[in-house]
């Protein structure tokens, strides 16, 4: 008789299950908002908002799947122009405000999974005001030293449309023989979140005598002297020996021609805008009026001087025809003492 026996082994393979193989699973994407932000106030001219745009550089899906974004918020200040696209522009809303931050959060989808990070946008107004002070300038004493007749200075600023501009003057007696005194005068423009930037202007205060002078003319070749702004040409400043004031003692750094009223900048004689080699002998007139070509027996000095850079150095190109503008020539002799010197011109 046979006896068959079954091999365990045998049995059990047959008796296991089936194993399942699934395919790989679709990984989360990486988001990156590269927050938090902080951005300096910087208003689109004429509004109280700025714009600032953010990053989602560094996201990526790790299954190499293509990424979409979307940027939200729920910020009462703030908004979004496209919050679709990977690097949006959010405005934020400044009006009345120093300093304003809002919640954003990225979401960034690849594949069939989404992936959110969140990070704040802070928009803060800590810089000054730009300022623009006006030129330094010369005044006989007895003239108007305000604003109206010096200059006044203007600011802008980066979130606030309006800063405050204010003014204070020190007064400084001078002893130097033709000047009265000095004007020290700090000019600050200051926006709403208090912050604050301030310069200086310089008044020189000339004494009365110097007005009385008849020694200086802009000679343009005309009586009375005209400035023909279309056909512009050599000029020149005549400045008359006098028994008060000697012109070949004239310290050249110190010169400078301006417009007293109003004052619209000041233009240094210098370069090729004139020369100093001519002196000849013509008589004293009155400010104003053309000085005689007769011989009063003093050495003046002629300046030629470009008339161009006169009318683009003194603004005269935007002053109505008919005008009569007061130039003034002013500076120090080697001697140092001030001097103040003012003419008359018509502008046709």
């Amino acid at each position: 008789m046979r006896t068959f026996a079954l091999s365990l082994s045998a049995l059990a393979f047959s008796a296991a299950p089936a194993l399942a193989f699934d395919g790989p699973t679709d990984a989360a994407p990486v988001c990156q908002n590269n927050g938090p932000y902080v951005f300096e106030a910087n208003n689109a001219p004429g509004t109280t908002t700025t714009d600032v745009q953010l990053s989602s550089a560094g996201s990526f899906d790790p299954d190499g799947d293509a990424l979409t974004f979307f940027w939200f918020e729920e910020c009462p200040r703030g908004v979004f122009f496209d919050p679709t696209a990977p690097d949006a522009v959010y405005t934020i809303d400044m009006a009345g405000q120093c300093s304003v931050t809002c919640v954003v959060e990225l979401r960034v989808t690849g594949g069939n999974q989404t992936s959110k990070c969140v990070t704040t946008v802070t928009v803060q107004d800590t810089t000054p005001p730009n300022l623009t002070v006006p030129a330094d300038v010369g005044v006989v004493w007895g003239d108007d030293t305000s604003p109206a007749s010096t200059g006044t200075a203007t600011a802008t600023d980066n979130g606030d449309p309006a800063p405050v501009i204010t003014y204070t003057d020190v007064v400084t007696p001078s002893s130097t023989k033709g000047l009265e005194s000095t004007i020290t005068r700090t000019w600050c423009a200051t926006d709403y979140c208090g912050n604050q930037i301030c310069g200086v202007q310089t008044i020189l205060v000339y004494s009365p005598n110097q007005s009385a002078l008849p020694n200086f003319d802009f000679d343009t070749g005309s009586c009375p002297n005209q400035i023909h702004r279309g056909a512009l040409h050599q000029a020149s400043l005549t400045i008359l020996n006098s028994k008060k004031f000697n012109p070949t003692k004239i310290d050249w750094s110190t010169v400078e021609l301006q417009r007293r009223v109003p004052t619209t900048g000041s233009l240094k004689l210098a370069g090729a805008a004139f020369t100093t080699g001519q002196f000849g002998k013509v008589t004293a007139t009155a400010s104003g009026l053309c000085n005689s070509a007769s011989n009063d027996g003093k050495t003046d000095l002629r300046i030629a001087v470009d008339e161009a850079a006169i009318v683009a150095g003194l603004g005269l190109d935007a002053d109505p025809a008919g005008s009569v503008v007061e130039v003034a020539i002013r500076g120090r002799l080697t001697t140092g003492e001030y001097f103040f010197l003012r003419d008359k011109v018509e502008l046709p």
